[in-house]
């Protein structure tokens, strides 16, 4: 499954196509139906829906651990001092009532999304996203940065924090 997770993650993929990338690009043509969702996407969906939400937190936490871990000993931060902070939105299709949906601009046939404000280390060599926030829709923006900042402060110089022109309000500042 941490396989495919990156798989989709480093290509934007949707689960079922990156499953079935996946699949052809390993030669698994035996399982292969392109008329069919992926066997391997349904076991990824069944897995992740009996997570809550601060079981997929620690998750993330844990992988930003790792990223911590491997950039230090590897020494790919020294002299990094900025940090660029995006808001991203991944549609929903379901029930507007599910925890942690919010309402966003209208795209692709809804208003849903699962919202979460992300951290990366602007840098020429390398520019990894090191922490990640979601928003809900009751969230405090100004909270929400102080919170993705917070463990960054412990092993970057953070000297610049870039937003964009969505970021502009008082809370914020």
């Amino acid at each position: 499954m941490l396989d495919l997770l990156t798989h989709i993650s480093l290509t934007d993929a949707f689960a079922n196509g990156g499953a079935k990338t996946r699949q052809l690009r390993d030669g698994d043509l035996a399982s292969f139906r392109s008329d069919r969702r992926s066997g391997l996407a349904k076991q990824l969906g069944r897995q992740l829906r009996n997570l809550d939400r601060n079981q997929i937190q620690s998750q993330f936490d844990a992988v930003f651990d790792q990223i911590r871990s491997l950039a230090t000993k590897a020494r790919l931060f020294i002299g990094t001092d900025s940090l660029a902070i995006d808001e991203h939105d991944r549609l929903f299709y379901g029930d507007a009532e599910t925890e942690m949906v919010t309402h966003t601009n209208p795209d692709r046939g809804t208003d849903l999304a699962f919202t979460f404000l992300t951290a990366g280390v602007v840098s020429r060599e390398c520019r990894p996203t090191v922490s990640v926030v979601p928003l809900g829709p009751d969230t405090d923006i100004g909270q929400a940065i102080v919170q993705l900042l917070g463990p960054l402060t412990g092993w970057l110089d953070i000297r610049r924090v870039y937003l964009d022109r969505g970021f502009y309000e008082v809370r914020v500042l």
